[in-house]
């Protein structure tokens, strides 16, 4: 999940009723305690002016929620929910907002520790391929069997031993081959960003080999073995995959911070501050945002119909004869860089320091 999945909110009109609610249910009478917690976040919605109508679908939305499935999102506008998600494993609190903008940040840091992945369990008959989003069940499962059966390494001694084995191996590296031709398919059908492979360390190398030019440098090996079945190492390997899908998130937002670091020592491919940043915005120069939610947690900012219409103050907008709306400064960012076509990255806390402003910018053109 990305910035752009949630683009579609800002095209409705507002205002927006956000709710976010943890469903884990992990006291006893969940239920009870479930009803109580949304009772209070309803009245607080009620209290800052959500309409009846928008205040009874999203009590339809809480009171089709089982405890103990998921966190719920929710974004509710003129009667409707107009977008809502099941966030499984997700640390994010209860909360409500109102307003004329949908409050879309904890969803979206949220979702940015997910990343896209594709597991290939191999041997030397085949794999097993299984395609993660945001959840712990895949999106997609594939067993795929290779055409070539001879996979056995004969040992018949004397003068033809050599032959059967490279006759064995030949007939390995086929299945491998045909594999790697499926996993690549499966990366660019949903749009995977890392492949972890486990099995037969033999099987593993020709799959490796195999793989498109796309494909090979997202792919990582596991460390725990186990093969294609059920066996001993799969909660171990399940733990793994796990590791590895979070080593990649913070390897590549660190890597996201050097870039804006050096971009920034050079002043002409990053904007740093809020006033830069939202003028990089109105000119839909932005590539990637960046905002730390502490750094901007009481500012306020301005926008206008169109997703450029964005600035700190109401006399920026009102200059340009365009008429402006008063929203938190994060959602007003967040809804230009849905609507410019800006990727998004929101700081952890421990490296809000990186952005002493809360926000910042890496630009298309300088």
């Amino acid at each position: 999940m990305q910035v752009a999945d949630v683009a579609g909110l800002y095209a409705e009109s507002g205002p927006f009723a956000t709710v976010y609610l943890d469903l884990t249910g992990r006291v006893e009478n969940a239920a009870r305690h479930l009803e109580l917690r949304w009772r209070g976040l309803r009245g607080r919605l009620a209290a800052a002016g959500t309409d009846p109508d928008t205040l009874q679908a999203l009590d339809a939305e809480v009171g089709s929620a089982r405890p103990g499935d998921a966190a719920l999102v929710a974004f509710a506008a003129g009667g409707k929910v107009r977008f809502r998600l099941r966030v499984e494993d997700a640390a994010i609190a209860d909360a409500a907002h109102a307003g004329p903008l949908p409050h879309a940040g904890p969803l979206l840091a949220w979702a940015q520790t997910r990343l896209r992945h594709v597991v290939v369990a191999v041997d030397r008959t085949g794999a097993d391929i299984a395609a993660y989003d945001d959840g712990r069940e895949p999106v997609l499962v594939q067993e795929i069997t290779g055409s070539n059966d001879e996979i056995q390494r004969s040992a018949p001694g004397g003068w033809s031993q050599l032959r059967f084995q490279h006759r064995a191996e030949d007939s390995w590296e086929h299945n491998a081959a045909e594999a790697a031709a499926v996993v690549d398919r499966v990366v660019a059908d949903v749009g995977a960003e890392l492949v972890l492979v486990t099995g037969d360390v033999r099987a593993e190398g020709f799959l490796l080999e195999h793989l498109s030019e796309r494909t090979r440098p997202l792919a990582r090996r596991l460390d725990t073995g186990g093969g294609r079945h059920v066996d001993g190492a799969a909660a171990v390997r399940s733990r793994e995959v796990a590791e590895q899908v979070q080593a990649e998130v913070r390897a590549r937002a660190a890597a996201l911070l050097q870039r804006y670091a050096e971009e920034r020592g050079q002043g002409d491919r990053a904007a740093e501050g809020a006033a830069a940043t939202a003028a990089a915005l109105s000119r839909a120069q932005v590539g990637t945002l960046l905002v730390a939610a502490t750094g901007l947690a009481e500012r306020t900012g301005w926008f206008g119909p169109d997703p450029t219409a964005v600035a700190l103050d109401r006399d920026t907008l009102a200059g340009l004869g365009v008429p402006a709306t008063e929203a938190p400064l994060a959602d007003v960012l967040l809804r230009a860089a849905a609507g410019t076509g800006a990727a998004l990255h929101l700081l952890a806390p421990e490296d809000a320091a990186a952005l002493p402003d809360g926000v910042g910018a890496l630009l298309r053109y300088a």
